[in-house]
């Protein structure tokens, strides 16, 4: 399962250094501050709601490829991929 590129920088980021903000250290770190500053809140969950979530949507991705074609959460994956790969480089 993977998760949202966002959260795993904000993880893997605060993991390393707890007294950095990780979000603001992102190259669209404005768009979130303006995110934030419009009443929106980015949420972080622990590895146990992680959990909860997968179990949550399980299914999900059969269903979503049997009604719309398997090509979009292909593209999507290669994106999560690169994502990670690009933050694995980023914090090594």
């Amino acid at each position: 399962g993977k998760i949202p590129c966002l959260y795993a920088c904000n993880r893997r980021a605060s993991d390393r250094s707890p007294s950095a903000n990780p979000v603001t250290a992102l190259p669209s770190a404005e768009s979130y501050q303006v995110f934030e500053q419009s009443g929106g809140t980015i949420i972080v969950p622990d590895p146990r709601e992680q959990q909860m979530f997968r179990n949550a949507v399980n299914g999900m991705r059969d269903w979503y490829t049997d009604t719309y074609d398997e090509i979009w959460l292909t593209r999507l994956d290669v994106a999560v991929n690169s994502c990670e790969s690009n933050l694995n480089k980023t914090i090594e």
